[in-house]
């Protein structure tokens, strides 16, 4: 019986790793989390256009928050933590507000932006605090969804964090 468990726990991690190893080296990323529709993803060349997926990377201090509360997974991003896929809403020179009702974009509110006060093991969120034009390297990125961890709580994100766009290939 303890054999049997040890061959499947490393048959799996033989699987994750394989599937890990093969995407990295590919053009596809795969999305399980709620913040956008689950599925394969097309890494494709970065188009910076309002509305277009992206995938980046979270600066240092926010990528440690997201880590220590189990936000992203492993990858090669700053505290090792996994790029994250969102859609670019605010773009240089945009008037971008984010506060308690949520991010404004050249003052037309993002649906469901709203910053909540705890996550979902009721934990306390912070909400970013913004009111001004962008600067020519800075967006803000958000996503569709309430639950999501995005812009409304990491403030703007540098065009260096930018990595790649993304083109939807197959939705779960």
């Amino acid at each position: 019986m303890k054999l049997k468990i040890i061959g499947t726990v490393l048959a799996v991690v033989i699987f994750s790793s394989a599937l890990q190893f093969s995407l990295r080296y590919s053009d596809l990323w795969i999305n399980l989390t709620s913040s956008m529709p689950q599925g394969v993803y097309k890494v494709r060349a970065l188009e910076e256009k309002r509305g277009a997926a992206v995938l980046f990377c979270l600066d240092t201090k926010s990528a440690k928050f997201a880590k220590q509360r189990g936000y992203v997974g492993y990858g090669n991003c700053p505290e090792n933590t996994a790029p994250l896929g969102k859609y670019l809403k605010g773009l240089p020179g945009d008037l971008a507000y984010i506060g308690k009702e949520g991010i404004r974009i050249n003052g037309l509110l993002i649906a469901d932006s709203a910053p909540r006060l705890k996550d979902g093991n009721g934990r306390p969120l912070t909400a970013a605090k913004l009111d001004r034009a962008l600067d020519q390297d800075e967006f803000i990125l958000a996503s569709e969804r309430t639950q999501s961890y995005d812009s409304r709580y990491f403030g703007t994100v540098k065009k260096s964090e930018l990595l790649n766009g993304l083109e939807a290939f197959y939705l779960f």
